[in-house]
């Protein structure tokens, strides 16, 4: 799976979020984004290195959802139930 593939479904849930007038959330969000499409190397190699929470803006919450896109290729259905 692409970077860009991933930042474009951490986009979307921070479009999702913003639609629901969740506060805060769609800003982290879009800098996760921005992190993972800046990356020099696949997301997949930093999520089997075990090392997603150490990526700038990257919490707890955030790469449970990463490691969701990247086992399942999807996570925007979990991210509407879960705000």
């Amino acid at each position: 799976m692409k970077n860009v593939i991933v930042a474009r479904i951490l986009n979307e849930i921070a479009d999702i979020l913003e639609m629901e007038n969740i506060r805060f959330k769609p800003r982290a969000y879009r800098r996760a984004a921005r992190t993972v499409e800046s990356l020099s190397k696949p997301i997949e190699e930093v999520y089997v290195e075990g090392k997603l929470k150490e990526l700038s803006g990257i919490g707890e919450s955030i790469a449970e959802k990463i490691a969701e896109i990247v086992e399942t290729g999807s996570s925007i259905d979990r991210c509407v139930r879960d705000t």
